[in-house]
Formats: C-alpha cells, structure tokens, sequence
C-alpha cells in the first residue's frame, strides 16, 4: 500500500512538471526554453526535473506529448458525457477557444509551438499525426450522429465540413495563440460557431439551444 502512495505521488508530481513544461514552452519556445524557466515555474530545483526526466530533450517531448494527449482526453470525455450532437460541437470548438482569455493564449500557444516543433523533431511528428487524426475522427463522428438523428442537415458532404471546422479552428488557434492576428477566444467561439451552424444546417430547436 506505501508503495502505490508513493508511486501516486511521483506521478503527480511528474505530472506538475510537466505542466509547468507546457507553460514555459509556450512563453519561450521548446527550442529555447532552460530547465531553470520550468522549474522557477514550478517551484523546484533543477535537480528535481533531472531526476525524474533523462534529460531536456526527453522532459520537453514528453511535455508536448502530454498536450496531445490532454487534449484526446478531453475530446473523448465530451463524447461521453454529453449526448446532444449540436452541444457536443459547441464544447469541441470551447475546447480550442476556452473562454478564459489567459488559459486560451497559453493552450493555444502551446499548440502551435507542438506544430511547429514537429517540422524540426521527427520524434514529435508522429504523436502529432495521432492527435489530428483523433481530433478529425472526433468531430466527423459527431457530425455523422448529429445527421443521423435528424438535428443536422448538412450543405456539404460529412467528411468535408469536419474538415472545413478543422481548418478553420486551427486558423483561429493561430489567432489566438500568437495575440496577433484577428480574434480572441470570445470571436472565435461566435465566428465557428456561426459557421457550424450554417454547415451543419442545425434543425430549429437546436438553434435556439445554441442562442
């Protein structure tokens, strides 16, 4: 029994780390980031990421690997717990624009910095490949449900809309995550949820659910 509460504790802790990983990769990029910027942010020594991790390259990996599959996690929950296909798209666009402002940019920014760091690291490659492809699964899956219930008519073929939703969402992750470009998190919820609902071709009922 001590030994599964240890075990527990060094996974939390594991977990913390690379969570503070995440946020100061977002801030500083995986290529610049030091040990010490993480570990200020966790409020631990540099000693205390070495022992739990290899080395830098493996602690950073691991820590963009956990974004990916944070984010599988979440978008497998949604499916679980809320049955209603139009509420179901709605919290999948939630999920890349949170509607807290700070939480957004630093998601945000720590998936493109995840993009990015994949066109340089073919170790991150195919994690990232396994992340859209389950991301695109998901919302296709959701709007097939939503079609075969009748709460969807779309214009366009399944396929193409959940790929029109991607890019769009990812194009508006861009946004966010670089504070430079045209929405915040508040805009891009409105813009793509407009635009899903225009798609999708929402029956009334579920209009009026989403107003």
């Amino acid at each position: 029994m001590a030994r599964v509460l240890e075990d527990d504790v060094r996974e939390e802790q594991r977990q913390r780390l690379l969570d503070s990983a995440i946020r100061a990769i977002s801030k500083h990029g995986f290529d610049t980031v030091r040990l010490r910027d993480i570990a200020s942010d966790a409020g631990v020594t540099t000693g205390m990421i070495q022992y739990y991790f290899d080395s830098r390259q493996s602690f950073l990996t691991a820590a963009l690997e956990k974004v990916g599959l944070d984010q599988i996690e979440w978008w497998s929950r949604i499916g679980e717990i809320e049955a209603d296909p139009w509420k179901r798209i709605t919290m999948l666009i939630g999920a890349c624009a949170d509607p807290n402002p700070t939480v957004a940019v630093e998601q945000s920014a720590a998936w493109l910095e995840f993009c990015a760091c994949a066109t340089r690291h073919l170790e991150l490659r195919d994690i990232l490949s396994a992340v859209n492809r389950r991301w695109r699964d998901v919302v296709l899956e959701t709007i097939q449900t939503g079609t075969a219930s009748g709460a969807f008519r779309p214009v366009l073929d399944e396929a193409l809309i959940a790929d029109a939703l991607i890019a769009m969402l990812d194009g508006c992750e861009m946004s966010i995550g670089s504070q430079a470009g045209l929405f915040d998190s508040d805009q891009a919820r409105s813009v793509a949820t407009a635009v899903a609902q225009h798609l999708l071709n929402c029956a009334p009922a579920d209009r009026e659910s989403a107003s």
